[in-house]
């Protein structure tokens, strides 16, 4: 609305359709797919999600903001998705350093 756009002409900047921007207008879906993320971030400019408090929710928001999935990322770092999960979970029992390093150097991505 700030931008003056028709809903037609948001969604098709986002990259959906107009019916899927209407169902996260209304609430009916309340979460996009991952996959939609960045250019939801990109069109508003900003990420209005809630900073994340825990090392493994910064890792989950990071991962979701590169609309990559579990599998996609933990491709991409060359580790298990459920490693990722884990970390993502605030869940690792020994947090081994090398491991810390690969999610340190993931966040630090621009």
């Amino acid at each position: 609305m700030d931008r003056g756009l028709l809903q037609r002409e948001a969604a098709e900047e986002i990259g959906v359709t107009t019916s899927t921007l209407g169902n996260w207008e209304t609430g009916f879906v309340t979460d996009p797919e991952v996959r939609h993320l960045p250019a939801i971030l990109s069109f508003l400019g900003y990420d209005p999600r809630a900073e994340p408090s825990t090392f493994g929710g910064r890792i989950r928001a990071k991962r979701e903001a590169l609309g990559l999935t579990h599998r996609t990322l933990a491709a991409r770092l060359g580790l298990d998705p459920s490693t990722v999960q884990v970390w993502e979970a605030d869940a690792v029992k020994v947090p081994l350093a090398r491991m810390r390093a690969i999610f340190e150097d993931l966040l630090r991505e621009e």
